[in-house]
């Protein structure tokens, strides 16, 4: 769950630590307040995408930080998967935002967005004021179902299944060219394999060319400088070289050493100095040989460079990659002049393929029939307490031809008032009930998962009245034993609040800020009170603020 959530320089909130408990947590506040973007600084910390534009005017970055505790067995896992640890069954997740670039850690470690995504969907459920459409997506209904079966391994059988069938049936189109193609490719591949082939291109030859070139084209001065190192090491008929003056020096510490001993080890260090000496003055003597070449060489040398890039211009960046090439287009040459064989394998892979991914759809069909009918009767339930007990739902399944999704086709068919027949949910329910749907879906699956905290954006939007009343107590109810966060603008949603968080802006030296706090329970009534009647609170409003706040107090002993 989320505990606690430290935002600073994100847009209007300049600093804000804010305090979360288990059960139900309320935001409320005026209009303009800041409520979008306290919950895009959630959103940012769990991995969502962020503009510079989120940085508070005049500051140079922004930084949310969110702590995390009590977290399910599964989140645990995914987490220490990353190689990430998780102490205390804790977990610290921070995001910082500047104008370049956006930096993440997990519990001090540097990570990605990408990497918070995939761990943010595990901690929180974020259901913002846009997610109503998603009801009006059959394709989405299909992923409600999935999620209430509890299908997960065998969607992910299905979808293995159904890869290695497209993968095979990939093949065996690119094996099905017309003749005319086929040909034409042939003749395409047999010029390019000729045509590297006489080449006859090696690997780290260009680097050895480049090298002898470089040596030809700087012989002289190299001939020069190598020519005066052997002359300096061996000498010549006029004058001792180095190797010989230590020859000499080694005869005289030689004859000394019979009187002096120590004089020994003196000698061994001279003659091993000598030895080193004389394998570099063959070393060098060598060198000097190889500088001497053909006339042509470097002509030679220059005309093998242009072959190899040429070859390079046409099949790749280094030798190494259009060897590579050449690799692949005599495998692909093989592949069409052995295509009857090759086809007849293919063919019987693919039924073998298409067999398994039947029964794998099959075993997905049949779990989500099972839980359609399991599903409408939920939701049908859950409508109910939320004063839409007139509502019935049905979910036909259709078979269809084979996707990554599955063989199935299904939408959400629905009736809201007796006597009205089944139609599309989409156009059939109004803002407000909609509203309540979208509450009996998120109830409803998340009692199968393991997300622990669910966020709601106004998820009250077009409600009023009893049916206000009804979704307040049904947030509280699903409250128990996990954490629901709640923004709304309706009183009979805000009185059934464990934890009540008012957001308020204002202004100082021209600048506007706003700030978050936890309220206590006489400000709760001001607060109610101001939501039913505005900022000109009257005694009769703070009374019924009250009145409100008794009755959901004496409600939840009820739940």
């Amino acid at each position: 769950m989320l505990w606690e959530l430290d935002i600073e320089n994100v847009a209007v909130i300049s600093k804000a630590h804010i305090s979360f408990t288990e059960g139900f947590n309320v935001f409320t506040g005026e209009t303009g307040a800041g409520k979008s973007m306290l919950l895009g600084a959630i959103g940012a910390v769990l991995g969502s995408r962020v503009s510079k534009d989120i940085i508070r005017t005049g500051e140079t970055k922004a930084r949310v930080t969110a702590l995390f505790g009590n977290l399910p067995e599964k989140t645990v896992e995914a987490i220490h998967s990353l190689g990430l640890d998780v102490s205390d069954n804790e977990v610290v997740i921070s995001r910082e935002i500047t104008a370049e670039r956006s930096v993440c850690h997990i519990n001090g470690t540097v990570t990605t967005a990408s990497v918070l995504k995939s761990i943010g969907r595990l901690l929180v459920d974020i259901h913002g004021q846009r997610d109503n459409y998603v009801l009006a997506d059959p394709l989405s209904h299909l992923g409600f179902i999935d999620s209430f079966s509890g299908n997960a391994d065998i969607l992910e059988q299905y979808q293995r299944d159904y890869s290695k069938l497209m993968e095979i049936s990939k093949k065996l189109k690119e094996l099905s060219i017309d003749e005319m193609q086929k040909k034409r490719r042939l003749q395409e591949l047999e010029f390019e394999i000729n045509d590297i082939s006489s080449a006859d291109l090696k690997l780290g030859e260009e680097e050895s060319l480049v090298q002898r070139k470089r040596i030809i084209k700087n012989s002289k001065e190299l001939v020069k400088a190598l020519s005066l190192a052997n002359h300096l090491f061996s000498g010549d008929d006029e004058s001792d070289g180095i190797i010989s003056m230590l020859e000499q020096a080694e005869g005289c510490i030689f004859s000394s050493s019979e009187f002096i001993p120590e004089m020994a080890e003196v000698l061994k260090k001279v003659t091993d100095l000598r030895y080193e000496l004389d394998e570099s003055a063959e070393y060098i003597k060598d060198r000097l040989s190889e500088l001497s070449f053909d006339e042509n060489e470097l002509e030679l040398i220059e005309e093998r460079l242009d072959v190899i890039f040429k070859m390079k211009a046409k099949y790749g960046s280094s030798i190494e990659k259009v060897l590579e090439h050449l690799k692949n287009a005599e495998e692909e040459y093989k592949l069409y002049c052995d295509n009857s064989e090759l086809t007849d394998r293919l063919n019987k892979e693919f039924s073998e393929a298409l067999k398994k991914a039947g029964i794998s759809s099959d075993k997905l069909t049949d779990s989500r029939r099972k839980a359609a009918g399991k599903f409408a009767s939920a939701i049908k339930a859950e409508l109910e307490m939320l004063s839409m007990p007139n509502a019935v739902l049905d979910i036909p399944i259709k078979k269809t031809e084979m996707t990554k999704t599955g063989a199935d086709e299904l939408e959400i068919f629905i009736s809201v008032n007796s006597g009205e027949e089944l139609r599309p949910l989409a156009k059939v329910a109004s803002g407000g009930e909609m509203s309540r749907i979208m509450l009996a879906i998120k109830n409803v699956v998340s009692a199968k998962d393991d997300v622990p905290t669910q966020i709601f954006d106004e998820i009250d939007s077009g409600i009023s009245g009893i049916a206000a009343g009804k979704v307040g107590r049904k947030l509280y109810e699903a409250s128990k034993g996990r954490q629901i966060i709640c923004v709304t603008h309706l009183a009979q949603v805000a009185v059934f609040a464990d934890n009540h968080l008012l957001i308020e802006k204002m202004t100082s030296d021209g600048r506007t800020f706003t700030s978050v706090k936890a309220i206590s329970k006489d400000e709760k009534a001001e607060e109610i009170a101001r939501i039913t009647s505005g900022e000109n609170k009257s005694e009769a409003a703070l009374a019924g603020a009250k009145e409100l706040l008794d009755f959901a107090e004496k409600e939840k002993l009820c739940i």
